[in-house]
């Protein structure tokens, strides 16, 4: 189904920073300029922005068609950030740090930083950041479960959008502010939804459990450079491996009071046009799955993001309980090796997330 952007009366935000000018950032500037709404896009690779600031255009296609203009761009993140107050970060998870530290100087005081996605732990890693750069300024941080959006970038200024997700949660630090921000955000993206706490949010990275594992089961193929269907291709004991995997997840779920989705769940809440009454089939039975292919480099941030900001983590969060999950374990360890990096060492942890010495008890409360 397409669907055709329109312009809102009332805009819910001043100016809206994108950081990140990939497949989701443009297609989100492009979204939400057409709405109206005043964004600036910025990437630090000044090539990456050439052709757009050119035109100064954006073309989306499929699922979500029309075309942006006056979209601004700069690689100056003082710019970019300068006066707005929704700084979004569409960067990947593991640059997150990096780039706020770069744009804290520059924050508005009203800023609000929106991780889409947070992945697991990325409002705690962020809130330690900031709490650092800006002791004694209260910047309200919300994360997402997912991008809003499945697209790809076809060329520098056009973004096919291959589904829209109907059902993303949304949760703020601190949490009480959820319930101001969501719906400020669905104005320019109605999928958005308010989460029962930052721990849901975290909890349901739902990357963490699709990327590594289907990535790590393919190596061979992929560094030979056999392209296949990331999705489509799936078979029947990948997905039952991945099914396997889930439970851990649900079980971190549980331990921290939450009740989960499973990801066959998620994939009919997020994308009820999809069918099929197996994990498998739904996959195949997703419109939205059908045109994505597999990353042409091990290297791909399917690991180099996955790992670090979602498995690493959800097994950090899963010892404090003292819940052993060796599936998570064995992807990030095949993932370290293949790759000759230690996740392990370079991803999130309760440290990094400012939670270390925090009991579950105290976790929950800081994150609901």
């Amino acid at each position: 189904m397409r669907e055709a952007q329109k312009m809102l009366p009332t805009l819910p935000f001043r100016k809206v920073a994108i950081l990140g000018a990939g497949n989701g950032g443009r297609a989100l500037a492009a979204s939400l300029r057409m709405q109206g709404q005043p964004v600036t896009l910025w990437n630090r690779n000044w090539n990456h922005l050439q052709e757009l600031r050119a035109t100064g255009k954006i073309q989306l296609t499929g699922a979500l068609e029309g075309v942006a203009e006056d979209i601004e761009t700069t690689d100056n993140i003082s710019v970019a950030v300068r006066d707005a107050d929704l700084v979004m970060l569409v960067t990947t998870a593991d640059a997150h740090r990096l780039v706020i530290e770069a744009a804290a100087p520059f924050l508005a005081a009203d800023a609000c930083i929106f991780l889409q996605p947070g992945r697991t732990g990325g409002a705690f890693e962020i809130r330690k950041v900031l709490n650092v750069l800006l002791p004694g300024h209260r910047i309200d941080i919300c994360e997402s479960q997912s991008l809003i959006f499945a697209c790809r970038a076809t060329s520098a200024c056009e973004v096919r959008v291959i589904g829209i997700k109907e059902c993303v949660p949304v949760a703020a630090l601190p949490y009480s502010r959820t319930s101001e921000i969501v719906p400020r955000l669905r104005c320019l993206m109605p999928g958005m939804r308010e989460a029962e706490s930052l721990l849901h949010t975290s909890f349901e990275n739902i990357g963490a459990i699709f990327h590594p594992a289907i990535v790590l089961f393919n190596a061979a193929a992929i560094e030979r450079g056999e392209q296949f269907f990331f999705y489509q291709d799936i078979s029947p004991l990948v997905s039952d491996f991945l099914l396997e995997l889930d439970q851990e997840r649900i079980k971190l779920g549980r331990c921290y009071g939450i009740n989960l989705k499973s990801i066959f769940e998620w994939i009919v809440a997020a994308y009820p046009e999809s069918s099929g009454d197996t994990l498998r089939e739904r996959f195949r039975g997703n419109p939205a799955y059908h045109d994505i292919t597999s990353p042409t480099q091990l290297h791909s941030r399917l690991l180099t993001e996955d790992l670090p900001t979602g498995l690493v983590p959800m097994v950090a969060f899963g010892e404090l309980v003292g819940l052993e999950m060796p599936l998570m374990r064995s992807l990030v360890n095949i993932g370290s090796s293949l790759l000759k990096r230690d996740f392990w060492a370079e991803g999130r942890n309760l440290q990094s997330m400012d939670l270390q010495g925090l009991n579950v008890q105290d976790i929950i409360r800081a994150a609901s």
